[in-house]
């Protein structure tokens, strides 16, 4: 299975290309720069075990914690907050637009500007039925730490400023354990005058 590259068809009907990795647990659907500002979508279990947070827990309330560089490597953070992100519960039908899933089907949802000067914005969907996250992340260097308002033991993901991403068990002030890689990107966009796809 590692390094096998598939193209997987969820059971909401949503396709996404991956680079299969042992115990995979997150896939970058894209990753793309438009007006000088990065989106990263990625999609991941909702279940997993420590020290990969663990999204079926709660469908109710998640702390985050979330922060912004100073320079594109990870480093020092500029600015940091914590905050808790309220899920909604949505039932789809066929007036939702939003999303690829079949009548009735119950899912998630919270997003938040965390840093509006630099225009940093998180949203979460979450599909039980699928066992599925996705995170949408807009803005700089960005690192977002979930299910707790401290870094220490804090399972985050982290995009530098050149659209790498990572997962990390963050430490007292520190970076903390780069975890297994587990991502791989297979579509990164560039709209500006040169145009890279």
């Amino acid at each position: 299975m590692n390094g096998t590259y598939a193209i997987v068809i969820d059971s909401y009907g949503n396709v996404t290309e991956r680079q299969l990795s042992n115990h995979n647990e997150v896939s970058i659907v894209s990753n793309d720069i438009t007006n000088d500002v990065r989106m990263v979508k990625l999609n991941r279990t909702l279940s997993a075990m420590p020290p990969y947070y663990d999204f079926s827990a709660n469908y109710n309330n998640i702390d985050i914690i979330f922060a912004y560089g100073q320079t594109p490597e990870l480093s020092q953070h500029q600015q940091k907050s914590t905050m808790i992100l309220t899920l909604e519960q949505h039932r789809h039908s066929a007036s939702t637009l939003t999303t690829k899933a079949p009548n009735g089907i119950i899912y998630y949802s919270a997003s938040s500007i965390l840093f509006s000067d630099v225009n940093q914005q998180i949203s979460l969907t979450i599909f039980p039925d699928s066992d599925t996250v996705q995170i949408v992340c807009t803005g700089p260097m960005y690192a977002i730490g979930f299910g707790n308002d401290a870094m220490n033991n804090t399972y985050a993901i982290i995009i530098d400023g050149f659209g790498e991403v990572s997962e990390r068990l963050l430490g007292y002030h520190n970076p903390g354990e780069l975890l297994q890689a587990k991502a791989k990107v297979l579509s990164d966009i560039y709209f500006d005058e040169d145009t890279r796809q």
